[in-house]
């Protein structure tokens, strides 16, 4: 099976109308019945088998997760510019972003804090330098 553009998009369009098939806090999203009758209705639509359409989504949510995280780790204090993703189904992909929330990562938000805290050690030196630089030139 070939997965052109337009056929990712039916197939992400598809995922975003049926929440019971990606979300795992859905009350349905263990209805292993109904999941195999809206994995059914989409090989109508798209042509694709079953598994084939369960293993592009976990790739494509799995890409979406990776490249949403540069974009909220770009957010964090003292990491510069805010990461915009130019992958083409980013946006078509925002539908998942609560259903799956990151685990809290500690050590990503201590290297944040770290890296902040050594910067202003840093601008505290050189005010420090340049005040010192000022006493000298008056004497």
């Amino acid at each position: 099976f070939r997965w052109t553009f337009s056929k990712q998009k039916v197939l992400l369009e598809f995922f975003r109308n049926h929440e019971s098939m990606y979300n795992p806090q859905h009350v349905d999203y263990r209805n292993r019945e109904l999941r195999n009758r809206l994995l059914q209705q989409l090989k109508d639509i798209i042509g694709c088998e079953p598994s084939e359409a369960k293993s592009k989504f976990h790739s494509l949510r799995t890409y979406f997760t990776k490249e949403l995280n540069k974009v909220r780790h770009s957010k964090l204090p003292g990491n510069g510019p805010v990461y915009s993703s130019r992958w083409e189904l980013f946006h078509d992909m925002l539908f998942i972003q609560n259903a799956y929330q990151p685990r809290p990562n500690p050590s990503v938000q201590l290297q944040a804090e770290r890296r902040l805290a050594k910067q202003r050690r840093h601008r505290a030196d050189e005010c420090r330098r340049c005040t010192d630089r000022r006493r000298i030139h008056r004497s």
